[in-house]
């Protein structure tokens, strides 16, 4: 499931942001476990996305190459929660 709008004027900024989530709540009886998150403008918890030994591996490689966090995304790997 994709959702895009268009924000022609600012006060369109806010009704825009929430039609998708509308439409995920609308949809989500349907929704399957993890998810799909390369199209997703909004940060999301990579934990409800990856399996429980992708996101151990996940939190691994930043604790050693990134333990600053310097390098970030919409989909930030958190240290904060991993044991």
């Amino acid at each position: 499931m994709y959702g895009v709008g268009m924000v022609m004027e600012p006060e369109m900024g806010e009704a825009v942001s929430a039609g998708p989530d509308r439409m995920h709540e609308a949809m989500e009886p349907w929704a399957a476990s993890g998810g799909y998150f390369n199209f997703s403008d909004r940060p999301c918890d990579t934990d409800a996305i990856f399996p429980p030994e992708v996101c151990a591996r996940l939190v691994e490689v930043k604790r050693k190459y990134d333990p600053g966090g310097r390098i970030f995304g919409n989909h930030a790997v958190s240290l904060d929660s991993a044991a």
